[in-house]
């Protein structure tokens, strides 16, 4: 009996891999050029981050989890040392979830505030210290053990900056309580970009300093929208769908995906079939290390800030990178 209900998941697993892929068969040509290597911010989560690490060890794929610290209370420390142990990166995501750089609100066409949550620079540096303690506390130190140092500031802030952060920062404002700035859009944006990138941002060079490379994301799954927050979406496959179509209709070849386990339980199932029916169409799903690999040297990781500095991966970044074979290979689906 017990056979038998094992084959008849199976073959209805198998039917579900094959009439779905064909569904997306039109973006197969597409897909089959995509390396993803996917990421999750915010968790720990005792609801949602053990099935997550339960579908990844199933389909063999490594990830990289960005760690809000504050989650790490009683058994939520139990996962860091699992992530480790099964393959995952670990990595910070600060200790609580506020900015490491200005951040600014718009209020009306034209009018921004300053989010009064900003970290000073002596805030953001305890930040980033107690997320290392806490992190190797929970982990044994393996945390400090693993090959690659990793960290995401929260909202991308200390990495990237808007154009009317920028002109913030060049007009020499300073953020008042209360105060509302009226801003335009900055001059050669991208090369202001770049010079805030090398130059003006402090809290890179804090974590510069303490051995921390940033792995920013060219790839939103905007799961954080309201109305992919239902747990029931990923049944009708409307989430799965979304993420699959846009993963493969994006111009770049190699994909660092942005998902959340923090309170996202569509993800458990979600990310089950993105990586089935992406590996039917196709796409390959990568490890950090795989990352750099796929990198061919150009993202080779320096811990030295006079020396050179670590690699910030950010949209722009991204399609730097050449598109070679490393990688899982892609599944042939039942049925074709």
């Amino acid at each position: 009996m017990l056979i038998t209900l094992i084959l008849s998941a199976l073959l209805a697993q198998a039917s579900d891999n094959t009439n779905y892929c064909k569904k997306l068969a039109h973006l197969k040509s597409q897909c089959e050029k995509k390396k993803v290597h996917l990421t999750f911010d915010d968790g720990p989560d005792p609801k949602v981050t053990p099935g997550i690490l339960n579908v990844l060890n199933n389909h063999n794929v490594q990830a990289t989890f960005f760690i809000s610290t504050h989650h790490l209370k009683g058994e939520q420390k139990q996962y860091i040392t699992r992530m480790i142990e099964e393959g995952h990166l670990v990595g910070s995501h600060g200790d609580s979830h506020n900015s490491h750089d200005l951040r600014l609100f718009k209020v009306d066409e034209g009018v921004f505030r300053c989010d009064p949550y900003t970290l000073s620079a002596n805030e953001s540096q305890q930040e980033i210290d107690n997320s290392i303690r806490k992190l190797n506390e929970a982990s044994n130190y393996f945390f400090s053990m693993q090959d690659h140092r990793l960290i995401r500031f929260p909202y991308g802030r200390g990495v990237k900056a808007s154009a009317q952060e920028l002109q913030f920062k060049a007009l020499g404002y300073q953020c008042e309580d209360s105060e509302t700035y009226t801003l335009d859009k900055i001059d050669h944006y991208e090369r202001e970009l770049i010079n805030y990138q090398d130059v003006q941002s402090e809290a890179l060079k804090r974590a510069y300093q303490r051995g921390f490379s940033h792995l920013g994301w060219n790839f939103d799954s905007k799961d954080s929208d309201n109305y992919y927050q239902r747990s029931h979406i990923s049944e009708d496959y409307t989430y799965v769908e979304d993420q699959l179509t846009r993963i493969c209709k994006t111009s770049e070849h190699f994909v660092v995906a942005l998902y959340h386990d923090q309170g996202k339980e569509v993800n458990i199932e979600a990310i089950d079939k993105v990586i089935r029916f992406g590996r039917c169409l196709g796409i390959n799903f990568l490890s950090y290390s795989q990352l750099l690999k796929e990198s061919e040297g150009a993202l080779v990781e320096q811990r030295d800030l006079h020396a050179a500095k670590p690699p910030v991966l950010l949209e722009d970044d991204l399609n730097l990178l050449t598109d070679n074979h490393f990688g899982d290979p892609p599944q042939k689906c039942l049925g074709k």
